[in-house]
């Protein structure tokens, strides 16, 4: 039997592990069997992509938060859609005007961190980063020119308070004061 906490690291971090040991094989794999010079090549470049996919899969997981939270996050043709319980909205990456992390004890105590993002159509949407299909939320936002999503993660790592932005278009006013929720 295998205890839970463990099945639950694993389901989380199985991307990066499993690119991480790919890389690490087909490295060991060039230095230990000597290959021709042309399946080398070949074999570092294998080597090479799954270390950037492992990189990848780190920083996902590093922007997930653990546990199944309220909502659920889809996205379909530059459209982004959240359903919450009780809010919620769609919101067009083109129209995104900047995107923000927020951590602070709202209304509901919970501590979560929220993406919300500022759109010039729409009012701002906040998301909890624990929704369901938090994932599709992080791959619209990794198209958006000069993102940092490496900043996001090390906003959530630090466990920093306040409004961070995250990305903001060029052509965006800036944003409005974050407010206090009480």
């Amino acid at each position: 039997m295998i205890r839970p906490e463990i099945i639950t690291f694993l389901r989380r971090w199985t991307e990066a592990i499993a690119f991480g040991l790919g890389a690490v094989v087909t490295l060991a794999f060039v230095l230990v069997a000597k290959p021709v010079l042309i399946v080398a090549i070949i074999v570092l470049g294998f080597s090479v992509i799954c270390a950037i996919l492992a990189y990848l899969g780190y920083r996902r997981v590093r922007l997930r938060d653990i546990g199944q939270g309220p909502g659920h996050v889809e996205l379909r043709e530059r459209k982004i859609a959240y359903f919450g319980p009780s809010d919620g909205g769609i919101l067009s990456l083109d129209n995104v005007t900047s995107v923000a992390l927020s951590f602070n004890y709202g209304m509901d105590r919970t501590g979560r961190y929220y993406w919300v993002l500022h759109s010039l159509d729409a009012p701002p949407l906040s998301i909890p980063s624990n929704a369901s299909g938090i994932d599709a939320l992080i791959a619209g936002l990794s198209a958006l020119p000069g993102i940092q999503l490496d900043r996001a993660a090390q906003v959530q790592t630090r466990g920093e308070t306040g409004l961070h932005v995250i990305w903001q278009a060029a052509s965006s006013n800036p944003l409005p004061p974050p407010q206090r929720l009480v």
